[in-house]
């Protein structure tokens, strides 16, 4: 079972053993025209309730959708939301989860653009707070090695993506609209910011061949995924509840 904090009764939220908390948090972006808009909240959804079974105790909250997506806001259906704004409003959310009294908080990140709102807001939160925060980005820091064998490279919309939404919620992929696109993700060390580079590579709103996507591909990756993160909490809450 599931532990809901938004369907928890009072009495009961009370009564909980108080130790993790997981937050997914994502986009609403486009991803091509195969699928939907809110992917990058979906999966990390459906992943922190996976994580949270395993746990057995841990508490999933209602996710963020939205989230801080520069590069795709030209495309309809994208909501973009000003990094500080997103870093300052993550930061509220992470007070008052500690506030409640929980010891560890995970976050389950969707999107890239995101990357550097939850680091800064983390760093900022624990130091007030003395809580842990725990920021995984679900698609690049985990199963690795899974990863590779599976897809040829990270592609927003891609066969890695789209692989992970046919496995959780393929009524929602529409496959018959999924096209390639020619122009590959930059492989540069370090991190790169540009507008001109973005408008660049994203002539279409993916990266990839989203037409070599499978669900089969896509729970083999997610299980991996899953069972990764449990073993980091594990690993964090030794240190954290001696």
């Amino acid at each position: 079972m599931v532990i809901k904090w938004d369907e928890l009764v009072g009495k009961d939220f009370e009564s909980l053993e108080k130790v993790v908390a997981i937050l997914p948090v994502g986009s609403v972006e486009r991803h091509g025209d195969h699928l939907p808009l809110g992917t990058d909240t979906i999966v990390p959804k459906w992943i922190a309730e996976r994580v949270a079974e395993k746990l057995g105790n841990a508490v999933v909250m209602p996710p963020i959708y939205y989230g801080s997506c520069k590069a795709l806001s030209k495309f309809s259906g994208t909501i973009d939301v000003r990094s500080d704004v997103l870093k300052e409003y993550v930061a509220e959310v992470m007070r008052s989860v500690f506030k409640n009294g929980f010891k560890l908080l995970v976050i389950i990140n969707g999107h890239g653009g995101n990357t550097l709102p939850l680091s800064m807001a983390a760093r900022d939160v624990t130091y007030e707070t003395n809580g842990t925060v725990l920021v995984i980005n679900w698609w690049t820091h985990v199963a690795q090695d899974v990863r590779k064998e599976l897809f040829s490279a990270v592609g927003h919309g891609g066969d890695d993506e789209t692989s992970a939404v046919l496995a959780v919620a393929p009524e929602l992929v529409k496959m018959e609209y999924a096209v390639p696109n020619p122009k590959p993700y930059l492989s540069i060390k370090g991190r790169l910011y540009s507008k001109v580079i973005d408008e660049y590579i994203f002539t279409l709103p993916l990266n990839g061949d989203p037409r070599l996507g499978s669900a089969d591909k896509g729970k083999r990756f997610l299980e991996a995924v899953v069972n990764e993160i449990v073993d980091v909490i594990k690993e964090v809450l030794k240190y954290i509840t001696k």
